[in-house]
Formats: structure tokens, sequence, C-alpha cells
């Protein structure tokens, strides 16, 4: 099958256009083609319609190559501008080719017109190419830098968070039940978890390839990606959120679900955008029978939490319906997509032990199903007591740049029972530690520090003493491998923010393990 091509034909000469089109067909193009002569025509053509290539007569009674080159390029640098004429001198084709021509055919030599346009066409192709890459690597390095910022500021934050839950947690242990003001720290623990949760999401679009898996309420994750669609949903279209508050949970990474709704939500509006109408994003609880599991390969007999993204667009063409989860395949114009978003909502699904349905009829709409294995959740939120076994008497040398973290830290393993000693430097640590190596019975210390970090700092420290059990916090995601962890003798990892009773049940067994 010939190529097809679209061509603007600047040419005053119908007989020489029809040669140049009769040439191309030849060598394998099929064009699809406008033929002007003047200036006026000329520019409705380059404005109003996109093309593959101009042909232009060199000379003409009321336009010239030379202009017509000049319009060309102040409208777009990439396509392919080709001189064919009857006679030109060395100096007008270099003068020519400096303007940005792509070449120049003489009329009587034809038969390299096909290979010229071949060739335009390919330099053109590499250049999009290379554009495309340099883009790529610059979205990369963005993000990146995106990261990196993100990771910085959520450390920062989650040293805020240790202080405001740390502190209410130690008022609530001081109110007696029932009390309103007890109800009032109550409220500032949820707002302090829901912070955590935000900031842990930021953590997990900051890191690498890691995916943390945790019990997520479904939800929860749906109402925040209603909210972010809502802000980019343009005005000619509506959006519904049916939203089943007991949908449950699921096993998962939240920023890659986050990503699969994402993903279907901007397809569908984009589906939409021509004559607007409605997306509609929901979740149910459902039981999948084994009727139903054995028809569909990726699904087992067992309680899901179906989430589905709906529009009322054109639908999806059912010769197409089975290549849309194909990596780049897209029904986008260049530029608009990469072809990579529902291979990728289907890879999630199914890295999540879920599947992908699609409903879809023309003219009348798209419905994608999501189904994800519906998780039996523990209440992480919930505020323990601190068992009587979790109190201790040991010494604990506490270490941690951050002042209010060193605050609350030192306050609540002084409720706990234990004797502290707190700095806020790395460097004074050691030289209190070096004094007295059998003062203290663990070291409890921040990861990362100025001047010293708390892996260099706990490698010191068992160089002069290898039995003292060492626990460290952090509010950063990534940690070293825990093999390099063992090797400095850190026992336990405590992740900020924390409340009395994590840093109870983590202390407590670090002191009580058996020493390496």
């Amino acid at each position: 099958m010939n190529k097809i091509i679209r061509i603007l034909i600047v040419e005053d000469s119908p007989e020489d256009a029809e040669c140049c089109l009769q040439e191309l067909r030849r060598t394998g193009f099929e064009p699809v083609y406008r033929i002007v002569n003047d200036r006026e025509n000329f520019l409705q053509a380059i404005r109003g319609e996109l093309w593959d290539l101009v042909l232009s007569d060199f000379m003409m009674p009321r336009f010239d190559a030379v202009e017509a080159l000049q319009l060309v390029r102040e409208h777009t640098e990439e396509t392919p501008f080709v001189i064919v004429t009857g006679s030109i001198n060395e100096e007008t084709a270099v003068d020519s080719l400096k303007r940005g021509a792509d070449n120049y055919i003489l009329k009587d030599n034809l038969r390299r017109l096909g290979p010229a346009v071949q060739q335009a066409l390919k330099v053109v192709e590499e250049r999009r190419s290379r554009q495309r890459l340099e883009q790529q690597l610059r979205q990369s390095q963005r993000l990146e830098a995106v990261g990196v910022l993100a990771g910085g500021i959520a450390h920062d934050f989650n040293n805020i968070l240790t202080a405001i839950t740390g502190h209410a947690v130690l008022l609530l242990d001081d109110l007696p039940e029932g009390s309103g003001p007890r109800e009032n720290v109550d409220e500032i623990l949820k707002a302090g978890r829901r912070a955590a949760e935000l900031v842990r999401q930021i953590l997990t679009f900051s890191r690498k390839g890691e995916q943390v898996r945790r019990s997520l309420s479904i939800s929860a994750v749906l109402d925040e990606v209603c909210r972010l669609v809502r802000a980019s949903v343009p005005s000619t279209i509506s959006m519904k959120c049916r939203i089943d508050k007991d949908s449950g949970h699921v096993l998962g990474d939240a920023s890659q679900i986050h990503q699969i709704v994402m993903n279907l939500c901007t397809n569908a509006y984009q589906a939409m955008a021509a004559k607007g109408g409605v997306l509609e994003v929901g979740s149910e609880p459902v039981s999948v029978s084994a009727a139903r599991a054995a028809a569909h390969a990726e699904l087992h007999e067992g309680p899901y939490v179906r989430i589905w993204i709906s529009d009322t667009g054109p639908g999806i063409d059912p010769a197409i319906r089975g290549q849309i989860f194909e990596p780049f395949f897209t029904t986008k114009p260049a530029g608009r997509g990469t072809g990579l978003g529902l291979s990728v909502v289907h890879g999630i699904a199914r890295s999540h032990h879920g599947a992908v349905d699609l409903s879809s009829e023309l003219g009348r709409g798209t419905c994608f199903s999501i189904y994800l294995p519906r998780h039996r959740h523990v209440d992480e939120g919930t505020i323990e007591p601190v068992v009587g076994e979790a109190h201790g008497s040991e010494r604990v040398l506490l270490v941690d740049d951050e002042e209010s973290v060193l605050e609350i830290g030192r306050r609540m393993l002084e409720r706990l029972g234990y004797s502290v000693t707190a700095t806020g430097s790395s460097k004074e640590a050691l030289a209190l530690f070096r004094a007295r190596p059998s003062e203290y019975d663990l070291v409890v210390s921040d990861f990362i520090m100025p001047s010293m970090t708390g892996t260099v700092l706990a490698r010191r420290i068992r160089g002069l003493r290898a039995d003292l059990p060492i626990v460290l916090l952090t509010g950063f995601g990534e940690l070293p491998a825990a093999k390099r962890l063992s090797e400095c003798g850190v026992r336990s990892l405590l992740r900020k923010p924390f409340v009395l009773s994590e840093l109870a049940q983590t202390v407590r067994a670090a002191l009580d393990a058996t020493p390496v």
C-alpha cells in the first residue's frame, strides 16, 4: 500500500504539477494535495491545514519560492520544502538551501523527486524523534528534581508532625475519658494521621521503582483523586462521584492506584472534549462468583472492590478494542499521547492481582471497571494503650538535630520510665558515649543529621561497644539496605511521625532482643 502524503503544491502550471504527482505515485506515495499559485491562497493553505510537504516552483508571475519558503518557515520549522524548477543556477540553489529549503529538483530530472522527498521526510522524522527524546530527558530531570524536593519537604514535615502527634498523645494520656478536651485532642490526632498519610504518598511518588503495599481505603483514595480531577475538567463536562464509603480496603500502592484512576479520567474527559458530557467515578464492594471468575482469566471467586470510570463520549470502535491495552497503541493525534496509559493501567491492575473490564458502545460512551481484591483491614489509626511490659528503666542516649523532635522524644521516653540523655549533635553524642561507654543501655538516633549520619554514629559507637542496641529514627522514605543497617548495629527503624505506643514497643523490642 502506498504511503499517504499531504502535499501543498505551489505551481502555476497544472501540467507540471501533474508530472510531479505522477512521479511521487511511481515511487510509492499516495498524494493528497492542493495546488496554489499566489500568496493569498498559499497563506490560507498553510494556516488552515497541516502539510507533510511543500513543493514549489521557483519563479511564477505572481509568487515565487523565496517568498513561499519565508512564509513556511515563519509558520513552522518542520515542514519539508522542496523546490521544483525549470532552471536554477548554483548560487541561487545554495542561497535557497541556506534559507531553509530541503532540496531542489530540476523539472527535466524528476526521477530525483521521489528519493528527495523520502530523504526530506526522513530528516523531519529524525528531528522529531530527537526532540521527543530531549523532551523526555527534560521531563525526567524535572521529575527527579521534584522527587528530591518532595523528599526533603516530607522529611521536614514529618519532624513537625512528630512533635504535634507526640504532644497530643501525651496530653491524651493525661485527660479523663469522655471529657471535652479529650475529644478535641482526638481530632488533632486524626488530622495528624491524615497528614502523615499524605506525606507517605509524597514519599511514594518521590521514590524510584519502590512499591509500598499498604492497606488502603478505596473510598479515601477516590475522594482525593476526584478533588484533583475536578480542578482540571473543562466546564463543558459534568463530573459525578458515586463512591460507596463501605467499598472496603485493598492491599496496594497508593500512588499506583492514583495513577490508574487519573489515567482513565484523563482519557475520559479528553474523549468528550469536543461536545462535552458526563464523567463518572465510582466504587462498590462486589463478590465475584465462580461463573464470573471462570469467564475472566484474571479474576478469582471471592470479595473484590470494583472501581469504575465512565464517560458519555463517542465510545471505542469494536475493531480496535483488542488493541487498546497494547503498549504504544493510541488513537490520539501526534503529540497528544504516548499510547502507554492503558497498558500501564492493565499492568498495575494485574500487579495488584486484579483485572480490567471494558464496556463501550459507539455513540453512547465507555466504562472501564477495575476489580481489586478486598483486603481485611486492621485500623492503624487506633491509639493503643502502652502496656506495662513496654515500659522500662534503662538508660537511653537520644540524638536528633531537630529540637522539637528531641524534646518530645525525651518526654515520651521519660514517661515510659527510661533515664534519658538528649543531645542535638551526633558529634556530641559520640563524645558523651566515648567518655562513659558503659553508662548507656540503648542509643536512639535520627538517621539524617549534619556532620555525621545516624549510620556513621552507629558504626563508631559499635566500635567502642559491640553489644549496644541502636534504634534509628527517619522521616525519609528511602533507607540503606537492611544488611547495611545490621552491619552498623541497628536493631530497629522507627518512622516519623511516631506515637507513644510505637516508640514504647520499638525501644522495648530493641532492648530485649538477643545481641547479635
